[in-house]
């Protein structure tokens, strides 16, 4: 059955939305939290995808505010307060130097 890009779900869109980017073959690709509002099948299909991309040599800059993303996607993290990056690192490096400390300090 042909759709509309419009008529399909919010998982569907952004599957969609991710496929035209990869159109072109891009160096880069900005991904501004791709899960927020799909389904779970979709959000597996957006963790598949990410890490497939990555595994073949693609630069994935992922946002998100859901920390199980982050962990389970990101070899490095930048987190943003304000609109400035306050801390950068692997996860593991940066609950050693955060951890028990209530926030990140700011700029």
């Amino acid at each position: 059955e042909r759709q509309l890009a419009g008529q399909l779900s919010g998982g569907w869109k952004q599957r969609l939305a991710l496929a035209a980017c990869m159109i072109h073959d891009p160096q880069l690709l900005l991904l501004d939290e791709p899960t927020a509002g799909v389904d779970p099948q979709s959000r597996n299909h957006i963790f598949e995808t990410v890490r497939r991309l990555h595994a073949e040599g693609l630069t994935v800059v992922y946002t998100s505010h859901y920390m199980e993303e982050v962990e389970a996607l990101c070899d490095r993290v930048a987190i943003i307060d304000g609109g400035a990056i306050v801390a950068t690192g692997s996860i593991a490096e940066l609950v050693a130097r955060h951890a028990g400390r209530g926030t990140v300090p700011g700029p």
